[in-house]
C-alpha cells in the first residue's frame, strides 16, 4: 500500500515501514557481507556491487523519510544501519573463524566517535521527511531531493562537527575538512542516483 506525503500514518503503519526499512538494511548489509568476504581480494566487479549496495543502504533512510515522513526516517536511519552492520561483523565472524566474534569486537561500531554516523544518518531521515513527496496528484521530486540533500548536507555537518570536537585517532592527521567535502559530493551523488530509483519503484508498486 502506498502512502502520500502528508498522511498521517497511525503507530501500526509506522511500525511497520520502519521495520521494513531495517530489515531491508539488513538484508542489505547480509549480502555485502557475503560478497566482500567470497575472498581477501574480490574482484572488481564484486567490489563495485558492494559499493552499490552501501550507498543503497546509506539512502535508504532519506527514502523512508521522504515516502513515509519524519519519524520513520528517523528511526530507519538510526537503527537499520547500525543493526545492519552488528550484521556484517556477525557474518564475518562465521567467515572467518566458524565461530561469533567476542561482544567486545561489536564495540567498534561506537568507538572512536563512530557512534556519531547512527545519529547522523537519523537526522538526514528525520529531514528527508519534510518534503511532501505528493502534490497535486504528482511527485514532486525535485523538492524531495531537495530536503534529501538538505538532510546530508545537516547530518555530515553535525558528524564531522563531533569528529571535530571529540579527540579520535581516525582524523588524527588534520584531514577532517577535506574528508567531509569528498563524502559530502559522493553521498549527494549517490543520493541523486539512488532516490529517484527507489521512488520510481515504489511509484510504479502502486498506489
Amino acid at each position: 500500500m502506498a502512502y502520500s506525503q502528508g498522511q498521517q500514518l497511525g503507530s501500526y503503519q509506522i511500525i511497520r515501514t520502519t521495520l521494513s526499512g531495517i530489515v531491508i538494511c539488513i538484508a542489505l548489509s547480509a549480502i555485502l557481507a557475503t560478497l566482500i568476504g567470497i575472498r581477501s581480494q574480490p574482484p572488481v566487479g564484486i567490489e563495485i556491487i558492494a559499493i552499490i549496495i552501501g550507498a543503497f543502504v546509506l539512502c535508504l533512510p532519506l527514502f523512508f523519510g521522504a515516502v513515509f515522513g519524519r519519524l520513520t526516517g528517523l528511526l530507519t536511519g538510526g537503527i537499520g544501519p547500525l543493526v545492519g552492520l552488528a550484521v556484517l561483523l556477525l557474518i564475518f565472524g562465521i567467515r572467518a573463524t566458524n565461530t561469533l566474534f567476542p561482544f567486545i569486537q561489536y564495540s567498534t561500531l561506537f568507538s572512536d566517535c563512530r557512534w556519531s554516523f547512527y545519529p547522523g544518518l537519523a537526522l538526514a531521515g528525520f529531514i528527508s521527511g519534510y518534503a511532501p513527496l505528493k502534490m497535486k496528484g504528482r511527485y514532486n521530486l525535485r523538492r524531495s531531493l531537495g530536503f534529501s540533500f538538505l538532510g546530508i548536507l545537516v547530518a555530515l555537518t553535525a558528524i564531522f562537527t563531533i569528529f571535530a570536537i571529540i579527540p579520535n585517532t581516525i582524523f588524527s592527521d588534520g584531514s577532517i575538512i577535506e574528508t567531509a567535502i569528498g563524502v559530502a559530493i559522493l553521498y549527494n551523488l549517490c543520493n541523486l542516483i539512488i532516490l529517484p530509483i527507489l521512488l520510481l519503484i515504489y511509484h510504479n508498486s502502486g498506489d
